[in-house]
């Protein structure tokens, strides 16, 4: 019998993860995907993307009357530096992507009266998940959240194991985390209940992330849009290239041609723009 087995935990989280834990995980990690290359349908939710970003990606299901708030993990500067600062300093209420969600969850129940709220997200969009879901005591997953041990955190997690008057936050939310991961391993002192799996699969590298779990974002885009990875193709080479051509012979500082760059290089100057384009 092995460690893993010893610990109680499944050799791969697509092994021992629930069905329920699944979608909730394959919303998380579409909402890497850009706004445009997400699939309309996903598990009878239909993506709303006018209420959607490249933060966070919104599905509602009519039939249920459920809302499914996806949010995004760390994947830029403004994401590392601010919002995850704003995480390890225990002051997320100041950050303006937690106050963006909040002012979303505003309009979603006001559009959508009447329907339940449920949050989900990896990793930085797993703290979003859970900030948001135990302040408005939402059923919330999340998958190896980013986090650090805070005194929030071990005062909620006390208030959990008092039987006569324990939160509805308590039984609420819900944290999957991969055994080893570093980033996530603060989850232990968080409210809510916990599944741990063990890492591994066929990428032992990338245990912070839930690919094991559901596949890549490309794969969920197959699965439920054969075109989406397609239109995310044609929107790169349609508009993201050529204005990444154009902002590079502006502002290039040497001789060489934009297609003596190599593919990295170029990624780079559209990440650029885009920054550019969001400070604008």
């Amino acid at each position: 019998m092995g460690l893993f087995s010893t610990l109680g935990l499944s050799r791969k989280a697509a092994e021992n993860m629930s069905e329920v834990g699944k979608q909730h995980a394959e919303f998380a990690q579409i909402a890497y995907a850009p706004p445009h290359a997400r699939p309309a349908n996903m598990n009878g939710y239909k993506y709303v993307k006018e209420m959607s970003d490249d933060r966070t990606a919104l599905y509602v299901n009519d039939a249920t009357k459920q809302v499914e708030m996806s949010f995004r993990g760390s994947v830029d500067e403004r994401d590392w530096l601010i919002s995850d600062m704003a995480i390890a300093m225990d002051i997320k209420g100041f950050d303006r992507t937690f106050r963006g969600d909040e002012r979303l969850y505003q309009q979603v129940t006001k559009q959508y009266e009447g329907y339940g709220v449920q949050t989900t997200g990896h990793s930085l969009g797993g703290a979003r998940s859970d900030y948001l879901a135990r302040k408005h005591n939402l059923q919330g997953h999340t998958y190896n959240l980013g986090a650090r041990p805070t005194m929030t955190g071990v005062v909620d997690k006390m208030r959990c194991l008092n039987p006569f008057n324990k939160p509805g936050f308590c039984d609420n939310i819900t944290h999957h985390h991969n055994f080893g991961d570093p980033i996530s391993a603060s989850v232990l002192f968080k409210a809510g209940k916990t599944h741990r799996y063990a890492p591994g699969g066929d990428n032992p590298g990338a245990i912070h992330g839930i690919q094991d779990s559901v596949g890549t974002v490309e794969d969920i885009q197959r699965k439920y849009d054969n075109t989406a990875a397609e239109r995310r193709q044609r929107y790169r080479d349609r508009y993201e290239m050529p204005a990444a051509r154009a902002w590079y012979r502006e502002h290039q500082s040497d001789s060489r041609d934009w297609s003596d760059l190599s593919q990295d290089a170029q990624r780079a100057y559209i990440v650029e723009l885009q920054l550019r384009d969001d400070d604008d």
